[in-house]
């Protein structure tokens, strides 16, 4: 009974970690696409954010806050801001590590996801 709580504990921990992670690469990623520092692939949803810079701008902001403030339910709240801040700015500059050539597609972003969440589970 003790044991199975646990692994229901830590699979929660390891999925909300995740989560907020992701979302903070979604809010960087939404501000790539009106910065117009690298150039993405044309596909709708980047030339929706691009069109509205409010919008894009708002929602990145929204889920740079979800995002941290998932992290504050499994980190506390100081630990979730310095986290979250940290993910934040590193992820903003390790971007251009998945835009070879200046392009940035969804193939470079499922990999990012992907990469965060195996790390998650290797930990």
């Amino acid at each position: 009974m003790i044991v199975e709580y646990e692994q229901e504990n830590h699979l929660h921990l390891i999925f909300m970690i995740s989560l907020g992670l992701a979302c903070i690469f979604l809010s960087v990623y939404c501000l790539y696409a009106v910065a117009k520092k690298v150039e993405f692939t044309k596909d709708t949803i980047m030339l929706y954010l691009a069109a509205h810079t409010t919008l894009s701008k708002i929602l990145s902001g929204i889920l740079a806050i979800l995002g941290i403030w998932l992290l504050t339910f499994e980190v506390g709240t100081v630990n979730a801001i310095i986290a979250g801040t940290v993910a934040w700015l590193t992820v903003a500059s390790l971007i251009l590590l998945f835009a070879p050539f200046r392009k940035v597609n969804l193939l470079f972003v499922g990999l990012f996801i992907g990469l965060f969440s195996i790390l998650e589970f290797a930990i």
